[in-house]
């Protein structure tokens, strides 16, 4: 099975939104990427997923749950189709296929992906197969895809225990 590799714009958009955060933060963030391989974040290069999740999550670690929440957020900002005019279950949609087109060699054992579905009180949002990204920076990613939403509020974002074929989950009261 071929390495799969995320974008080089999505993983720019991380470092510098670390850099909105601080200059402290944005020089260790750069540091961590380093450390995996990622040594230039150039956004028309490939990286190996690998490689960008273990130091998505060293940040996490040790720069603090706020910088992964605000990359996660970033990251949404970076998909052009969103644009606040979409309800939330439009929104994941734009978000699968911006998910799918993140990655070379995409598949949803070897990346992950969203799992959407509207529910008697809300809707619930979760992440399955191959996701490694952390939990906050994946909380920062569901906020971001919930802001753009014209039909729920971000405020509302509640955290869930997972259910067997999910990495994380999150529920949106109506």
């Amino acid at each position: 099975m071929p390495e799969v590799k995320v974008s080089g714009k999505f993983v720019q958009g991380f470092a510098n939104s670390a850099g909105d955060v601080s200059p402290v933060f944005e020089q260790k963030l750069r540091k961590f990427l380093a450390e995996h391989g990622i040594d230039e974040v150039k956004p028309d290069n490939w990286y190996p997923f690998d490689n960008f999740a273990r130091a998505v999550t060293d940040v996490e670690d040790a720069v603090g749950t706020m910088t992964a929440v605000v990359g996660g957020r970033t990251m949404v900002s970076l998909i052009g189709r969103l644009d606040g005019t979409q309800s939330l279950a439009e929104t994941m949609e734009i978000a699968k296929e911006a998910n799918r087109n993140a990655y070379q060699n995409f598949t949803v054992d070897a990346a992950g992906h969203y799992s959407y579905e509207e529910t008697d009180d809300g809707a619930r949002i979760a992440t399955v197969g191959g996701w490694q990204h952390p939990q906050q920076f994946t909380k920062g990613i569901i906020e971001g895809f919930v802001e753009n939403a014209t039909d729920y509020e971000m405020d509302d974002l509640k955290e869930r225990r997972s259910q067997s074929d999910e990495v994380y989950a999150f529920s949106v009261p109506r």
